[in-house]
């Protein structure tokens, strides 16, 4: 439960940085433009694919 809760709180950043993410810009822009930290940003993509992998499944 509390994971599923993580995993919409941090939807919307994810979203936001989505466009960009495609890109595959520098971190540092990505990390200037939202003050996200590395770990953030690691976060971001880790729910993002375990929430594709439960709704997957």
């Amino acid at each position: 439960m509390t994971r599923t809760r993580n995993v919409l709180t941090i939807d919307s950043k994810y979203e936001m940085c989505h466009i960009i993410f495609t890109r595959s810009p520098p971190i540092q822009i990505i990390r200037r433009r939202w003050a996200l930290s590395i770990q953030q940003l690691s976060l971001l993509y880790l729910f993002k694919y375990t929430s594709e992998v439960v709704n997957d499944g």
